[in-house]
């Protein structure tokens, strides 16, 4: 009975169409066109657009999100704060953002909570639950999900209701547990059908009911799996399109009909290529993997291979690292040797014409001659100084850009090799194995990528020392950045009991400034002060003003630095004596990057410190306009666009990913000693 009712139920949903649905898009955008006023009314209208956008296109219900977010943040409108937040959490969960999506949903939480709003509430709990068990950490996702439970079962808003079941399912498929996966599906299909739930809901929870049934019920399955895709096509549910199409791909692929997987992974790399779905990417390469290699074409398996495994953004090689680093010492050391040789050239047309001067003295007579000599010897020497001292100098150039290539040339011939070999780690790590095997391969994998951490800051550095680091400054607001860059260490600071203080004294701007560099600056300089400060310790980050130019601060309670070692730490590859076995190893990299990058933006680095008394490093940056000219490629760009859509439009979204591996790794580190 319980397998007809949802074949039923499924065949009589199929049987309507997406008018509704569509007209409730166009209404809705309708309203906002002719709604001129930015009140609570269109906050609400913009919320709801954005919610609906979720099923479409997650770009598109970011920007609906952010114009909501922007107009209640100027009314003050709290409940329209959370509620555009909600949305905005979600759709950065669905791009495998899971670190923003858990700041943004921690953050509305505590709003939903002050302002008594517990379907809000109830909706940042999803959310998190999403995104930890995304992170693999199951526990909190199922604890999360179990308070949206406890507060949406004593309310009437069936919608959440039926999304909070379908999860329940989610987390019972994670389990393996099919029995209570298949009964949540139901109770989430069954409430979204006997409460006029819109259409473009349902597609999800049908095909995660056929997935429960392929195994059993191969003729179930594909009715659901059928009528899912049906359904997100007619409702123009393209996130969830793009999911069926992958599973329907691999199981039709397992019954041995290639042509159809092939069609049906192609859409679903088509639809995750557009909007962004890297789980969709990541699925439909592995089935393509499969397909072409029992099509017995191994070249493009291959490249499928890399494709999928390119997707976990996983690099590192320490024997290739060893050279990179091998490399520069043995440049600098050449470097060092041709210094040395033009010195003693020097040294020895000194000594020429310390000799020649005492012989004129002694020989008055022959002084004509002697002077003219003398003056010939001495252009003809210069002369062949310049020339050897514009080939020594052709040499470094020839050698800077020689460096320069390898440096390059390596980063990119690594990725595709270390994917694959970290691909067989990151397998293992997936499966069930022994504890001590586990250990050994996460410490593989963490030290692998401390060796592409040091391949980036030798790249960084190389670039700056050979002057092909451009300064690419752009208007933005520099406290809106240093905030969200600070923020990224809260977390850090609650675990290691560590009080951070913060205390940002700019205006809005306008500022101007590089921002990919002060980035780098500050993350460089806040890593090392949280590696050396003690539990119970305190940083402080203090930033202010003066004129056309800013300085900031850090502060730390940690060993602090000798004074006879505070000339030497902004050199590559140095570390402090005292340092050298603390449970925070580096590469002595670090502090020499910040001093290039510093030197870029036309700015100052100090350090203040004292054994046993912490430390204080300062940097001044200058950021009025007049500060920079044209070459360094001014741009006037708004910082405030950038921080709410760049994340998945430009580079930050790699800046974020990059900052929060480094703190990740932090952590990971800390939990070893």
């Amino acid at each position: 009975m319980c397998m007809r009712f949802v074949i039923l139920s499924i065949l009589l949903l199929c049987e309507s169409i997406a008018f509704a649905q569509n007209r409730s898009f166009d209404s809705l955008s309708t309203l906002i066109q002719h709604h001129d006023v930015n009140d609570t009314v269109k906050v609400n209208l913009l919320v709801d657009l954005g919610t609906l956008y979720l099923w479409r296109d997650y770009y598109q219900a970011l920007q609906q999100a952010d114009q909501a977010l922007q107009i209640s943040r100027a009314l003050n409108y709290n409940k329209g704060i959370a509620a555009a937040s909600n949305v905005k959490s979600f759709c950065y969960w669905a791009l495998g953002d899971n670190d923003l999506a858990i700041q943004i949903a921690l953050e509305s939480e505590k709003i939903a909570e002050k302002e008594n709003k517990p379907i809000l509430v109830a909706e940042c709990y999803l959310n998190l639950s999403r995104a930890y068990l995304d992170l693999g950490e199951k526990a909190k996702s199922k604890d999360y999900v179990k308070r949206a439970g406890e507060i949406l079962l004593k309310t009437e808003s069936w919608i959440h209701i039926s999304s909070f079941y379908n999860w329940m399912g989610v987390l019972a498929t994670v389990d393996r547990n099919t029995a209570a996966a298949l009964t949540s599906y139901k109770r989430a299909l069954q409430v979204a059908s006997q409460h006029s739930i819109p259409k473009i809901n349902f597609p999800r929870i049908i095909s995660n009911i056929g997935e429960c049934y392929l195994k059993t019920n191969r003729d179930t399955a594909f009715v659901c799996f059928d009528n899912a895709l049906r359904l997100s096509q007619e409702t123009g549910n393209k996130t969830a399109e793009s999911s069926i199409s992958s599973i329907m791909g691999l199981a039709v692929f397992k019954e041995g009909d290639y042509k159809k997987a092939e069609e049906y992974f192609t859409r679903a790399l088509q639809l995750g290529h557009e909007l962004g779905l890297r789980r969709t990417l990541r699925s439909a390469y592995a089935g393509m993997m499969q397909l072409r290699e029992q099509q017995g074409k191994p070249a493009e398996a291959m490249e499928y291979m890399k494709r999928y495994y390119a997707e976990r953004d996983s690099l590192s090689n320490t024997s290739k690292s060893r050279q990179i680093v091998e490399l520069e010492s043995k440049y600098k050391l050449e470097k060092k040797e041709q210094e040395i040789l033009i010195l003693e050239q020097e040294k020895q047309i000194e000594t020429i014409w310390r000799n020649i001067l005492i012989v004129g003295v002694a020989l008055i007579i022959g002084l004509s001659f002697f002077t003219y000599r003398l003056l010939l010897s001495r252009a003809r020497r210069t002369a062949e100084h310049l020339e050897l001292q514009q080939r020594l100098n052709e040499n470094l150039r020839q050698a800077d850009r020689l460096k320069t290539s390898f440096f390059n040339n390596v980063s990119h011939e690594l990725r595709t090799p270390l994917t694959l070999i970290l691909a067989p780690i990151e397998h293992v790590l997936e499966k069930e194995i022994e504890p001590d095997n586990r250990e050994d391969l996460q410490l593989a994998r963490r030290n692998a990528n401390r060796m592409l951490e040091l391949v980036n800051q030798l790249l960084d550095i190389s670039r700056a020392e050979s002057g092909n680091m451009p300064l690419l400054v752009m208007q933005g607001n520099l406290k809106l950045f240093l905030m969200e860059i600070a923020g990224s260490f809260e977390l850090l600071a609650a675990q290691w009991k560590i009080d951070f203080v913060k205390r940002i004294m700019l205006d809005e701007g306008p500022h101007w400034f590089d921002h990919d560099k002060v980035e780098k600056i500050i993350m460089n300089i806040l890593v090392n002060a949280f590696k050396f400060t003690p539990s119970d310790g305190h940083i402080t980050l203090l930033v202010s003003s003066d004129n056309d130019s800013v300085s900031i601060a850090v502060t730390d309670s940690g060993p602090g630095i000798p004074e006879s070692e505070q000339t030497h730490i902004f050199s590559p590859f140095y570390q402090m004596k005292q340092h050298r076995h603390h449970q925070h190893e580096g590469t002595g990299l670090g502090l020499s990057l910040v001093k290039e990058l510093v030197n870029v933006c036309k700015g100052s680095i100090t350090v203040q410190s004292k054994a046993g008394a912490g430390s204080t490093f300062t940097v001044v940056l200058p950021v009025g306009n007049d500060s920079f000219g044209d070459k360094q490629q001014v741009k006037d760009i708004d910082y405030h666009l950038e921080v709410s859509l760049g994340d998945k439009f430009s580079s930050a979204g790699k800046q974020n990913s990059a900052r929060s591996l480094v703190i990740t790794r932090l952590l990971e580190e800390k939990d070893l000693n």
